[in-house]
């Protein structure tokens, strides 16, 4: 598209988009970048009755088995990254052409980590430390089972952009007998009232990029938080995000801490080849309270025949082996005793579709503009149109990047610091026998809550409904 048809094609993209029943204006739209500092402290005060009311919940649909994508080979895209790519770049300079994106964040790509939810209830509920790590570690990986059939890449976050759903366990009950294991005692799991998973999430810095996660359901006995780091590359033949950063899930009831961190993602064959995108490189995880720890590797596709999505690693306590870890990450992963290597129990079946759990989201006209799916929205309508409107959505990308520059530009100039609204920076608490610290600070939600559940409290449920500003504590 030349530079004069871009203010045509924002006038259509205007008329189309008062043509449809919202009251979301492109002026709207326009103040979804938080980082216009006189607009910040508003787009960050939700209304209550914005989030999730018992009429306006919208169940989602599985992110790449119920959605459309154009999954032809794209031939253009050689083409558009050539001209910017040389070895050793950071991708987060590099500018993707929009044929290549996944219709969602990445802030909404990391909620892939609740999705299949019953491995860390039964963590939460199971006695015995060694099964509990086990159902740690398939809880940790299980998130990464969930990729794309070709190469997509989801949006680059906006400072300050903010994603949050839940998960409504009422409507989405758990199985009465555990999918692996008939003879698990599910009591504690299926059949009872559960409050509902919370997920928070907001880009806390642009450069370098990071965000920051919240997962709580303290009735359930869980809470999970997290940073990560993409620092990408492209090397040869494959672009990769390198995802540094770690993760913490409390288990309440036990007062365990479980700590890991994350393997890398990478899109291969961009010059030569079929393009797919796998996930690769190692996975350390570990518990100090239970001198537990595991290392898994995620397998490269091999160069000439073979799966991809092979994965191997064991489980250790002060050095001795438990359990080793063999299968593919995206079917089916398995735990055997090194004394009994031929009885292999089911870890993960990430094929089961019916293990994958929705999200419930607000409706796109109910969010606040600072919101992923609204901030967005021109972006994903144009590439869910059927057929995508790559044009469309290049000019209203082009727009939030360029109101985030001249926000960036007018910090610098008035020599103001971005001050995140719902994470806070420092260091997590740590032991000399966890795991590597991290070369960044840590980032902590600044309401967080590791507290054992009491009857009563309804904090887990208060964060599903109502408002998720910096002023209240919920």
């Amino acid at each position: 598209m030349s530079s004069e048809d871009v203010p045509q094609q924002i006038e259509q993209m205007e008329i189309a988009q008062n043509q449809e029943k919202t009251k979301m204006t492109v002026a709207d739209e326009a103040q979804a970048t938080v980082s216009n500092e006189e607009n910040a402290d508003a787009a960050v005060t939700v209304n209550q009755t914005n989030f999730v009311t018992p009429d306006d919940d919208l169940h989602d649909i599985h992110p790449y088995r119920d959605r459309h994508f154009n999954e032809e080979k794209i031939p253009n895209l050689l083409v558009n990254v050539l001209k910017q790519l040389k070895p050793g770049v950071d991708l987060t300079r590099v500018t993707l052409p929009t044929f290549i994106l996944e219709p969602r964040s990445l802030l909404e790509k990391w909620g892939d980590f609740v999705a299949f939810p019953l491995d860390v209830f039964c963590a939460a509920n199971e006695p015995d430390k060694d099964r509990r790590f086990l159902f740690t570690c398939a809880w940790f990986m299980s998130g990464f089972s969930l990729l794309p059939k070709h190469v997509r890449k989801p949006y680059n976050p906006i400072l300050g952009e903010m994603f949050r759903f839940y998960l409504d366990h009422e409507a989405h009950p758990f199985p009465q007998a555990h999918p692996h294991d008939a003879e698990y005692d599910m009591s504690q799991i299926a059949g009872v009232k559960h409050n509902p998973t919370v997920y928070i999430a907001e880009q806390v810095s642009h450069h370098p990029p990071i965000s920051a996660f919240y997962i709580s359901n303290r009735k359930a006995g869980f809470v999970a938080e997290g940073w990560v780091y993409t620092r990408s590359k492209f090397t040869g033949n494959s672009a990769g995000s390198i995802m540094e950063g770690r993760a913490r899930l409390h288990l309440l009831k036990f007062g365990d801490v479980y700590e890991c961190t994350f393997p890398s993602a990478f899109m291969r064959n961009v010059i030569v080849g079929n393009y797919h995108m796998e996930i690769t490189g190692s996975m350390d995880c570990c518990c100090v309270e239970q001198n537990l720890r595991a290392h898994l590797e995620f397998k490269p596709k091999p160069i000439l025949g073979g799966k991809k999505g092979n994965l191997r690693g064991s489980l250790k306590r002060d050095g001795r082996v438990l359990y080793n870890i063999d299968g593919n990450y995206l079917d089916k992963t398995y735990a055997s005793k090194p004394s009994a290597p031929k009885d292999k129990i089911v870890l993960s079946d990430s094929a089961n579709v019916n293990a994958w759990t929705a999200k419930t989201v607000g409706r796109v006209a109910n969010l606040e503009p600072n919101e992923s799916r609204r901030l967005w929205s021109g972006v994903t309508r144009a590439l869910n149109a059927c057929p995508a409107d790559y044009d469309a959505a290049t000019v209203d990308k082009t727009r939030l990047e360029d109101e985030q520059r001249a926000a960036a530009a007018e910090r610098q100039k008035t020599n103001s610091a971005w001050v995140p609204k719902l994470f806070s920076e420092g260091a997590w608490e740590s032991s000399s026998d966890g795991l590597s610290a991290p070369c960044r600070a840590d980032w902590t939600y600044i309401h967080r809550d590791v507290s054992p559940y009491t009857e009563g409290d309804d904090g887990d449920a208060a964060l599903a409904t109502a408002a998720i500003i910096d002023r209240q504590r919920v």
